[in-house]
């Protein structure tokens, strides 16, 4: 009520054209209430400058990841540093506002926080799951459960994350599509781009075959495909060919297990199903034998 009453005054001086008696009124309210001003702004300045840089810091530390390599824990660093940054902004300024106009204005400062409480409820309540998208995409973020570029299965959807904001992630799958989940919605994730990864290839022969003679042959067309220049700096253990895994029908199946660094698996469980299949076709071995 006191800012609509001095609103009205302002305007009832500038139709009267009274402009002297107006500049008087602001000369005289500045010099009683600028040095308070001054204060309250330099005040709010250096702190605002003080949690920046606690901030700045603080999410260096908590960055450091052994998964990540430098480029990944900068952009992460930057990713929080940047919400963080923005919250303590928008503290500063609306509570350096709150002092201002307390000490210089006759507003009821206590109803207006409390009025703007009310609608900040309201709006909660009409935006609940964009406050829960927010919340979650920031603890994404922050306990680092994925990144741009890992693996990941989010529920039904799997594929490369191309993209992570506070709202949404962005996957796109082995067929190129893409899926925009809202983070509110991500419950489980499945990342397969942490630390390494195991390559698990089944190979199935009729049980006519000597499982010791074929156990030989696959081991010695993995250790062929180990032994490549191709795949040393992704191998992280030599393959292991665990025998007799399982019985179908008329089928023994032999397993292969590799241990790779991250994302490879893929690809070495195809080199290792084609390298198999070679070896044992020339010894006359069937393989995947349907009864």
């Amino acid at each position: 009520m006191a800012g609509l009453i001095c609103a009205s005054g302002f305007w009832q001086t500038v139709r009267s054209g009274n402009i002297t008696t107006l500049i008087d009124k602001a000369i005289d309210w500045l010099t009683k209430y600028g040095l308070q001003i001054v204060a309250a702004l330099v005040v709010g300045f250096i702190i605002y400058r003080l949690l920046s840089i606690a901030i700045r810091r603080s999410v260096a530390l908590i960055s450091k990841d052994t998964f990540l390599s430098a480029e990944e824990a900068k952009q992460r660093a930057k990713t929080l540093g940047s919400v963080l940054d923005a919250l303590a902004r928008f503290a500063v300024f609306f509570i350096t506002i709150v002092v201002i106009l307390q000490s210089t204005t006759s507003w009821n400062i206590s109803a207006l926080i409390a009025g703007a409480g009310v609608v900040g409820i309201a709006i909660g309540f009409g935006a609940q799951s964009l406050i829960k998208d927010f919340i979650s995409g920031f603890f994404i973020i922050f306990e680092n459960q994925f990144s741009v570029g890992d693996l990941v299965q989010i529920g039904n959807d799997k594929g490369t994350v191309e993209h992570l904001s506070l709202r949404t992630t962005r996957l796109r799958d082995f067929q190129g599509n893409v899926h925009i989940i809202p983070n509110s919605q991500i419950n489980v994730v499945i990342n397969q781009s942490r630390g390494w990864s195991r390559a698990i290839v089944d190979i199935g022969v009729p049980t006519v075959e000597d499982p010791t003679r074929v156990i030989d042959i696959i081991k010695d067309a993995v250790a062929g495909i180990a032994s490549s220049g191709k795949w040393k700096d992704i191998l992280q253990e030599d393959p292991r060919v665990t025998g007799i895994d399982d019985f179908k029908e008329n089928t023994m199946v032999f397993r292969v297990t590799a241990v790779t660094t991250s994302n490879a698996q893929d690809a070495i469980a195809r080199d290792i199903r084609n390298g198999v299949k070679t070896a044992l076709s020339q010894n006359k071995i069937e393989i995947f034998v349907k009864p």
